[in-house]
């Protein structure tokens, strides 16, 4: 009985460990903030390509010089073009980021305000870019908050929301941990909860 009991105590643990999941790092590849944004006014567009599982996903972005929109994001699979999007003005622009998944070696692209932000990617079965993850559909926990997506020194890409002026001199922030499951061709996200911070 007791060989029985141990031999079912270290199959649980086996499995247990076998359930565990590892997040891939997301790897920043390009960045844009504002200023260059802004600077396609005059310098024109801006392009990036990089190979993906799907084949060559190709990024042009422009200032699209029509009254209330700010960026004009275009992609290509293998020459398809697979999106066309004006993302609206804001005051402060647009921070775009550019990620690779090093487990899957596919590539995201963040497009982050102080209004709001936005995770798209080319997806395989859907055969267009799909938006991944929107601010709007997350709770920030703040009466006012910007949301910023990027990826930390550890590979992790985040949906992180600081507090604007709730409670000043002290700030907080909301983050959410995003990671890319293969079988769902989707992102699961883990909530790390609000924190304190300093702004200094």
């Amino acid at each position: 009985m007791k060989k029985i009991a141990v031999c079912g105590i270290v199959l649980c643990f086996t499995m247990m460990l076998c359930s565990i999941s590892f997040a891939s790092p997301f790897i920043e590849q390009n960045k844009l903030n504002s200023n260059a944004m802004y600077a396609m006014k005059n310098k024109g567009p801006v392009n990036f390509s990089y190979h993906t599982p799907d084949g060559q996903f190709k990024v042009k972005l422009s200032y699209p010089h029509i009254k209330g929109k700010m960026i004009h994001a275009e992609a290509w699979m293998n020459d398809s073009k697979v999106y066309d999007y004006n993302l609206p003005a804001v005051d402060n622009g647009y921070m775009t980021r550019i990620y690779k998944d090093m487990a899957s070696n596919r590539i995201f692209i963040s497009f982050s305000s102080y209004k709001s932000s936005i995770l798209v990617g080319y997806n395989g079965n859907s055969k267009k870019v799909e938006t991944y993850v929107d601010s709007h559909n997350y709770y920030s926990g703040f009466a006012w908050a910007a949301p910023w997506l990027y990826s930390r020194n550890n590979g992790d890409l985040v949906l992180c929301f600081l507090d604007g002026y709730d409670d000043v001199p002290a700030h907080h922030k909301h983050i959410y941990v995003l990671d890319w499951d293969e079988s769902a061709q989707w992102f699961n996200y883990r909530d790390e909860g609000i924190s304190a911070y300093n702004r200094d």
